[in-house]
């Protein structure tokens, strides 16, 4: 059996979150996913930093790819202003090697959710952003029945350890206020 994940759209606007559907993203992504998601991996994009960058300069490679690395690369992104943007309902390039809890293939197991930072130190998470990522994680694990654990990093999914740095925020606050997130959904 494999699955196009049609509802991520729904989900994130049940939550009370804004919601972009990009054109063709229920048709969107390399091909359907063997399982249902077990987790979300977050990422942040590396593209330029604000206010240069503007609110969303890296959504059109999320979507299209880049040289070497077909798109989509991920089914969610995140705006600098907190605004959810659904790309793919498909299979999307956004893992890479790695492994997690006895899972090995990322884009296949995971959500891939691009937040929009340059990952540098320099460029700040607005609030308004991390609490949407918070928010939205948590109504993708939720709807998944899975704990607020399975939220992860791109740097704790990634191997060789350290070869992926994103995102450029702590997870272990991150999860604790995801977990709080998901015990208000009455999970």
């Amino acid at each position: 059996m494999s699955f196009r994940n049609t509802w991520i759209a729904d989900v994130l606007r049940a939550a009370g979150l804004p919601v972009v559907e990009e054109a063709g993203w229920k048709s969107a992504g390399r091909a359907e996913i063997r399982g249902p998601f077990q987790g979300v991996i977050l990422h942040h994009t590396a593209g330029p930093a604000a206010p240069k960058g503007g609110e969303t300069p890296s959504l059109n490679v999320i979507k299209n790819g880049r040289p070497g690395l077909n798109g989509p690369l991920s089914q969610c992104y995140l705006s600098r202003k907190g605004v959810w943007h659904v790309v793919a309902a498909g299979r999307t390039n956004h893992a890479g090697p790695g492994k997690f809890d006895g899972l090995t293939d990322g884009n296949d197991d995971f959500i891939g959710a691009e937040m929009e930072n340059a990952g540098d130190g320099k460029d700040p998470w607005p609030d308004v952003q991390l609490r949407s990522a918070v928010k939205g994680t948590a109504a993708l694990l939720h709807y998944l029945k899975q704990p607020a654990r399975r939220a992860i990093g791109h740097k704790e999914w990634a191997t060789p350890h350290g070869r992926k740095i994103d995102p450029s925020f702590e997870m272990e606050p991150f999860r604790v206020e995801v977990g709080a997130a998901i015990a208000a959904l009455g999970g």
